[in-house]
């Protein structure tokens, strides 16, 4: 079986979780050959015979200033502007499938890939928390033209053979055939204490996972007088925020750096919350401005996570309610569903 995996480029979320399902295909005898189609593939290291990189994307997804503020004009332009080249992209894109022979197409969780699928007959299987047109018409407020969009990637989503849906996830109306799979996400294999000795954490000090993704923050805002000596902010990946009480930990395995942290401050996202939740860290999180998927994240987070809101300029004032946290009771009694979303995954591809 050869797959074309395509992963979408906007954060890290996607292809993190992406190469959690590819690890465990590539161990599989019945899969000779996965292209990884993505313009976050730089993100994976590791190299193996049966993976094949290329640097492409069939969608922009959307622009954004930072991690917490959405261009949305410049994301509605770009989207006209991939929709003005679909033929195009779309007669390049079957003559790659045909001509490598693909048996079969992931896609997480861009809905151009199934409009290929369609055209060269291919099976195709959806992962993701969310669809791309769910999002845009959460848009049509800022331009009207987002309603166009919106219907345009639900057509193409509507050609999806299966959707693999995973939790914390917003409502998918744009693919029939759905279902709903445990949570996939990197963890940490280390004891908390085992990742904390390793990294040279101490326990006079709070350690604070910062964690941005693929955009960043406006470093400007930041306030460093107002960080309490007590806690130390961590960074790993993260091309920015230098100070004396920042560490860098850029080599180390991200989850390793989570597990050892006391806290992770970011913003909801499907990445971090399944790496949280695996984790077992408390979240800071705050708002990511008018993003749709938002309210289900925040759910998620109310249900299965100890957490505790804070605002964006609490954020650029490192106020974190620490002692709040410590002395709060949060119900974390639910769970997720248990189960091996890989085998599933594995399965729906037969």
């Amino acid at each position: 079986m050869r797959i074309a995996y395509y992963i979408s480029s906007h954060g890290f979320g996607h292809i993190s979780r992406s190469y959690e399902v590819i690890k465990r295909l590539l161990s599989k005898d019945s899969i000779s050959k996965i292209y990884v189609i993505s313009k976050r593939n730089y993100f994976i290291k590791d190299t193996h015979e049966k993976l094949v990189f290329i640097d492409k994307q069939f969608s922009p997804g959307l622009i954004q200033k930072t991690s917490l503020d959405i261009d949305y004009i410049s994301s509605i332009k770009a989207l006209q502007n991939f929709y003005s080249k679909k033929e195009e992209l779309l007669e390049e894109e079957v003559h790659f499938l045909k001509t490598n022979k693909i048996d079969r197409i992931i896609s997480d969780a861009d809905s151009f890939p199934f409009y290929c699928a369609i055209k060269t007959r291919i099976p195709s299987i959806f992962i993701g928390n969310f669809t791309w047109d769910f999002i845009y018409k959460g848009f049509i407020k800022y331009h009207s033209d987002y309603q166009s969009i919106a219907e345009f990637f639900a057509e193409f989503y509507s050609h999806c053979s299966k959707g693999l849906i995973l939790p914390f996830n917003c409502p998918i109306s744009s693919i029939q055939k759905l279902t709903y799979i445990p949570l996939v996400g990197r963890t940490s294999l280390k004891d908390k204490n085992t990742a904390r000795r390793e990294f040279g954490f101490t326990d006079d000090k709070k350690y604070i996972l910062f964690s941005f993704g693929a955009y960043g923050l406006s470093e400007t805002l930041f306030n460093f007088n107002l960080l309490d000596p007590s806690c130390i902010l961590v960074t790993s990946g993260y091309d920015g925020l230098f100070h004396e009480s920042v560490m860098h930990l850029d080599k180390a395995y991200y989850p390793d750096v989570l597990k050892a942290c006391d806290y992770v401050l970011t913003k909801p996202g499907y990445g971090i919350l399944s790496e949280a939740y695996n984790c077992q860290t408390p979240i800071l999180y705050t708002s990511r401005g008018d993003f749709p998927e938002y309210p289900y994240l925040v759910k998620a987070l109310k249900t299965y996570f100890k957490a505790r809101y804070i605002e964006n300029e609490d954020v650029y004032n490192f106020r974190f309610p620490i002692k709040e946290m410590e002395q709060t009771t949060f119900k974390t009694a639910h769970t997720l569903p248990e189960g091996n979303p890989y085998q599933i995954i594995y399965e729906a591809l037969l």
